[in-house]
């Protein structure tokens, strides 16, 4: 009887154990799903930084021009 205990504790560990391993494995996809968003959100930022840094330029230019034509 102890016997058929401990084998059916064992069973359960093991199935226990690869649930815990499927769900590790669907929060690792769902991390690199996410880190891929992150990547992109940060590239989109980085060219509306550039754009706003070359926008800006041109702004000045333009101010300076009108100062100096004066």
């Amino acid at each position: 009887m102890e016997i058929s205990r401990l084998a059916q504790s064992k069973r359960n560990i093991i199935s226990l154990n690869m649930d815990l391993e499927r769900d590790t494995q669907r929060i690792d996809e769902a991390n690199q799903k996410l880190l891929l968003k992150i990547q992109e959100r940060e590239d989109k930022i980085q060219r509306l930084e550039s754009e706003i840094i070359q926008t800006r330029g041109l702004v000045e230019d333009e101010e300076w021009e009108k100062e100096n034509r004066t």
